[in-house]
């Protein structure tokens, strides 16, 4: 709101989400910068890959880095969960065997 008329600003203000301890606005700006970085320079990795892995498998050299291009094969799955429905368990055997992790927070930045 830095090039808006003062009045406008105020008035606005009213509709800004509630104001953040000062001292935070440095590392949650840094935060958000680091994290769009990582953003952008994963989307252009993806798109390197992607671009090595349409030559096929191989060995490939560049200057200073080298990209092992390898296949793997696909690994057998089971649906465990599909197999136990079968046996139609029932909800005091499922709640019996059925723990519950531990909470967690995250900190998911975004640009305002």
């Amino acid at each position: 709101m830095k090039n808006l008329d003062p009045i406008i600003a105020q008035a606005l203000q009213a509709f800004a989400p509630p104001s953040t301890d000062s001292s935070l606005i440095p590392l949650i700006d840094e935060l958000g910068a680091i994290d769009a970085q990582i953003k952008a320079l994963t989307k252009t990795s993806d798109a390197l890959k992607a671009s090595l892995k349409a030559l096929g498998e191989g060995d490939y050299i560049g200057t200073s880095y080298k990209c092992l291009v390898y296949g793997s094969k696909g690994r057998d799955i089971t649906d465990w969960k599909t197999i136990a429905e079968q046996f139609n368990p029932s909800y005091q055997l499922i709640t019996a065997h059925t723990k519950k992790g531990e909470p967690t927070l995250t900190a998911k930045p975004s640009k305002i």
